[in-house]
């Protein structure tokens, strides 16, 4: 206690439990920094954006192919970094020689500022800027734009040094944080208020458990949940945002044949936030504006360690149209469905997903087992609308299987196997590939192909890699 007997105040190091026998009740006195605690660093330092140090870095690779009686093709992609003092230059582009011609995916600047990132250029893609992207969904957006959101990629000490696990130590000793029974860090700690940023643990979601020792003995023990994946960039109650301004800049889908207004060139200004509301939820919303029509969307992610389950969907409302996405992922299994109703041709909608109809199913699951043996199935379901001028429609169903199995063998090497089954041709295909390393650099593979009639290949090939 502290002050006078009858004014008696409980100041715990940590925590006190007292109880009252006469009016049968209990009382719990909390020490004010155990109050005080937060899995948010308060004190975040960024890096200055000044380099004084740049350089240009370059990266391509070329492919070139000639089959009896087809045209050679010759393609070369290409990626170029340019650094300035401040920010730097970025471009990525295809050149080649065949029909659908070259393309430009990305020339930009960006620059990062504390806690906030600009990108401004030419986007074939959407830019990935923060926890946001996900709204962004599916799309494919060319844009010449100007993009503002929060970042934080000059953050001091790395990726989610921000976000920590707070304990208190009321004297001083040593900390241990284990994971499904393993060490993973380990430190000597003083009393008092302590943390451990998330940037010194491994990446992933998993459960921790925490031991505070002295004097040889544990005398205080925690469990927490960890999110350190480059998803996992913010902290419960922090948010995300992205502001974009530009023009839209030739659509991937030629969907002015069907006689849709072209809004290619349009100004458009768009806007996204995303919310950390749980440690394992995130909800997310946003808008875009255009002359030519508006899309309004939202969205959700979940985590779920103890099932290590991870979920993702996401809605848009266009004016005369609608899509739909989400994911859901376990271990050994994974489930997506997206859908787009656009039989109206919304202009905004038609821009970035084309003028169509359609749900798409998909199932994928993988399991290795030991010695090297693995084995996996995917399942698809197709339904399609083909859309018209006058607003006439034909459905389609397809679905798709494949199974397949891949185990090592004789002479170090490998048996894969694959069947496919097509509904919409009825016939099944059965691959078999064996590859036999000859060298560390040269191994030869003999493929068999065949369908429900006969065999319709065989083919070996002698690679040679580190030429």
């Amino acid at each position: 206690c502290l002050g006078k007997l009858d004014e008696c105040e409980l100041y715990p190091e940590t925590f006190e439990i007292v109880h009252n026998y006469n009016d049968q009740e209990v009382y719990l006195f909390v020490s004010p920094q155990v109050l005080s605690y937060s899995n948010l660093d308060e004190e975040q330092v960024y890096h200055s954006s000044l380099s004084q140090h740049n350089g240009l870095i370059n990266s391509f690779d070329m492919y070139v192919s000639e089959y009896q009686d087809q045209d050679s093709i010759v393609s070369l992609n290409n990626k170029t970094t340019l650094g300035l003092p401040y920010g730097y230059l970025k471009t990525d582009f295809n050149a080649n020689n065949s029909d659908n011609g070259s393309e430009l995916y990305e020339a930009a600047y960006h620059l990062d500022i504390d806690s906030y990132s600009l990108k401004a250029g030419h986007f074939e893609f959407e830019p990935e800027v923060n926890s946001t992207d996900f709204l962004n969904n599916t799309a494919r957006v060319a844009q010449n734009s100007l993009t503002v959101g929060t970042s934080k990629k000059l953050l001091v000490g790395g990726h989610n040094n921000d976000k920590v696990l707070s304990f208190y130590v009321p004297t001083s000793g040593g900390v241990q944080v284990f994971r499904d029974g393993r060490l993973i860090y380990q430190d000597n700690v003083p009393e008092g208020q302590n943390s451990i940023p998330y940037s010194k643990l491994p990446s992933g979601r998993y459960e921790v458990v925490l031991e505070v020792t002295s004097g040889g003995q544990v005398i205080n023990t925690q469990t927490y949940q960890v999110y350190n994946t480059k998803s996992d960039s913010l902290t419960q109650g922090e948010v995300d945002f992205v502001a974009t301004a530009g023009m839209f800049s030739g659509s991937h889908y030629d969907y002015t044949e069907h006689g849709i207004q072209n809004i290619e060139d349009d100004v458009y200004g768009k806007a996204l936030a995303n919310y950390q509301l749980t440690r394992s939820l995130q909800v997310g919303l946003g808008g875009l504006v255009t002359d030519s029509g508006t899309m309004y969307t939202v969205g959700g992610a979940y985590n779920l360690i103890d099932w290590d389950l991870s979920t993702e969907a996401v809605y848009s409302q266009f004016e005369d149209a609608s899509h739909f996405n989400a994911n859901i992922g376990i271990p050994y299994l994974s489930l997506s469905y997206e859908s787009l109703d656009n039989e109206l041709g919304d202009p905004v909608a038609s821009y970035m997903y084309g003028y169509a109809d359609y749900s798409r199913l998909s199932l994928n699951s993988s399991y290795s087992f030991r010695g090297g043996q693995s084995m996996y199935a995917v399942y698809s379901l197709n339904n399609d609308k083909q859309l018209d001028n006058l607003s006439n429609s034909d459905e389609q169903e397809q679905q798709f299987i494949s199974v397949g199995y891949s185990t090592p063998t004789v002479l170090d090497s490998r048996v894969n196997i694959n069947v496919d089954y097509s509904e919409e041709t009825d016939d099944i295909s059965v691959n078999l590939l064996w590859s036999v390393p000859l060298s560390d650099t040269v191994e030869t593979i003999v493929g068999l192909t065949s369908d429900s009639d006969d065999i319709n290949q065989f083919k070996t090939t002698v690679r040679r890699n580190q030429l």
